[in-house]
């Protein structure tokens, strides 16, 4: 089943056709427009590039040189020109070195949980705006068809009137009715008009095409949701990625703190460098080397850091201030976790009872009103009794349609306190 809005409101790409946007699409659409995640996959780039980098400085350096050169002797006449190239190749080791590629591995991790956070607070986002438009669209159709009926009902009102069989006034009443079932639908469609304006700004829109239709969630799904316990999956392992992206934090704050402490040690290099050198130019009455020649010099240093203690307590100081605060960021993400877990299995289990209270007086407040039009029929009520049974049987249906969408709610806002929001948006995406 497929609902269609018109809102006046155009976009040439769906110009004259109508296009299906179903939840899936929307998520897709989303996630591929959202500079929140767009930002997010970005840093992971640049993070694995970070790390890449650090990777690449426990490789050996390997450079090339050439140079021209000039000598003139001071004592005779004596000069020469001459053309060189070397070839240099350096190794270095040092502790700090690897602890950095440590860093960055732990850094990246953290990225990519991080992103994926993002993707599915999105996702989410994104499904609870769609639903709540269905709702709204649900409520619209209801109070269109209540319009329609009030409209038909006094239709037969005057009828009766020209008949002869009731007075005018009678009309009235009926008239009142009418009035105030299309105020009820102009309400209905300004919500439905706001849920479409919350979506498209979540799916990087400026409007929402006219020519388009929601696709509704099939049935069987509501069933699998109403009579779904969220306390059975209470205590499953939750893949709390926020809580992992903070674990990472700290195994890399750890490392940092390490590689501030390991800048006090020192650095061993190691290096080999092949030159030659080709005279040009030479005084051939002084000159006694016309040829070129080669050398091979070989190097081994140990670098030991002396006068930038200021600058590694610094470093000392700012890990450790890195470490505890991403020590007490873990702590929060576990609070929050416990809390909103259980908040989120209390909201479904009381949307599934307010589901079933509301399902069970628009059954009673159906037959009720059934009963009222029958004794109407008969004469034995009057007609502000079956417009009041009429009343409370079409507030009972909107109730039991709120009561569904709020189960929606909750559900979704579940899925996501357990990090299951993918699952379910792939499982309703099916359909």
């Amino acid at each position: 089943m497929s609902i269609i809005f018109g809102l006046g409101w155009l976009i040439p790409l769906w110009a004259g056709k109508t296009q299906s946007l179903t939840l899936q699409s929307a998520v897709d659409l989303a996630l591929a427009k959202n500079p929140n995640v767009q930002s997010n996959r970005l840093s992971v780039t640049q993070g694995e590039a970070a790390l890449h980098h650090s990777q690449a400085a426990w490789q050996p350096t390997l450079s090339a040189g050439t140079q021209l050169g000039h000598e003139q002797s001071l004592n005779s006449e004596a000069y020469q020109t001459s053309w060189g190239a070397n070839l240099a190749l350096v190794k270095q080791w040092n502790r700090a070195t690897s602890t950095q590629v440590n860093v960055q591995q732990h850094l990246v991790q953290a990225l990519r949980a991080e992103t994926v956070t993002s993707e599915e607070e999105l996702i989410a986002s994104v499904s609870v705006a769609y639903i709540q438009a269905l709702r709204d669209s649900s409520l619209v159709t209801l109070q269109l068809d209540n319009a329609g009926t009030q409209e038909l009902k006094l239709a037969q009102v005057l009828a009766l009137i020209h008949a002869g069989t009731i007075a005018p006034g009678d009309s009235l009443q009926q008239q009142a009715a009418l009035a105030q079932s299309r105020l009820a639908v102009v309400q209905a469609q300004v919500a439905y008009q706001n849920s479409l304006a919350n979506l498209s700004a979540l799916l990087g829109l400026d409007v929402i095409p006219s020519q388009i239709s929601l696709q509704a969630i099939a049935p069987n799904h509501l069933v699998n949701v109403a009579s779904f316990d969220p306390t059975q999956h209470s205590s499953d392992t939750v893949n709390n990625l926020a809580a992992q992206a903070q674990q990472e934090r700290i195994l890399a704050a750890q490392a940092s703190l390490l590689a501030a402490k390991q800048g006090y040690w020192p650095t061993f290099q190691v290096g080999a460098t092949l030159a030659t050198t080709t005279p040009l130019l030479t005084n051939p009455s002084t000159s006694t080397n016309k040829g070129s020649s080669q050398s091979l010099q070989l190097q081994a240093q140990i670098k030991v850091p002396i006068f930038d203690q200021q600058d590694r307590a610094y470093q000392v100081t700012s890990a450790k201030i890195a470490l505890e605060t991403a020590q007490l960021n873990l702590k929060k993400t576990s609070q929050e976790q416990t809390n909103t877990t259980s908040i989120a299995d209390r909201q479904v289990l009381s949307a599934q009872k307010n589901l079933q209270a509301a399902q069970l007086s628009e059954n009673a407040a159906k037959q009720s009103f059934l009963d009222i039009q029958g004794r109407y029929q008969s004469g034995s009520l009057s007609l502000m009794d079956l417009k009041t049974s009429e009343s409370d049987a079409r507030d009972a249906a909107r109730t039991r349609i709120i009561a569904e969408y709020t189960l929606w709610d909750a559900y979704l806002n579940w899925s996501v306190a357990h990090h299951q929001i993918r699952q379910v948006w792939q499982t309703l995406a099916e359909d």
